[in-house]
């Protein structure tokens, strides 16, 4: 017995659609699990991230029943300037957006007071991004009693 279909492609499609680092999949999709080919579904940018003007948040679903190649339409967001400590400095490792990380040391003779490292994380209060916690402060080494001493050395002379 011989069996021929010409049209038994059409039944068949995609499975669940690329997962992405920078976008999600749009509601309307996020439970089905087979798509037809032809189908186009859209993302949604996640959180840090801000839709590329020119490019389309889509993928389709091609006759060869793979997913079209996602392009990068999600960009990540970029923190403001994250501040200097006085006496001390920052060090950005490698950029300013969302995901980055920036190190803060202290000039000779200062200690650093809080945290020595900052992410570029999401804000809680909507779509924009900030640095975490606050700008450390560099403290001297040499206070006492609040005023600012010259590099004093401990007495090491011993009496015997």
């Amino acid at each position: 017995m011989y069996f021929s279909c010409a049209f038994c492609f059409l039944a068949a499609g995609c499975g669940t659609p690329t997962i992405l680092s920078f976008a999600e999949l749009s509601k309307e999709y996020k439970n089905q699990t087979v798509f037809p080919v032809g189908k186009t579904v859209k993302y949604t940018c996640q959180p840090g991230y801000v839709k590329h003007p020119q490019i389309s948040p889509t993928i389709m679903c091609l006759e060869n029943q793979t997913w079209s190649e996602a392009q990068e339409f999600c960009k990540r967001r970029r923190c403001d300037h994250p501040g200097e400590p006085e006496n001390g400095r920052v060090i950005v490792t490698t950029d300013l957006f969302f995901g980055s990380t920036v190190n803060y040391t202290c000039n000779e003779g200062h200690r650093l007071v809080g945290t020595s490292q900052r992410q570029c994380v999401t804000s809680s209060s909507g779509p924009r991004v900030r640095w975490s916690g606050d700008v450390p402060v560099c403290q001297s080494k040499y206070v006492v009693a609040g005023a600012e001493q010259p590099d004093k050395k401990p007495n090491t002379a011993r009496e015997d």
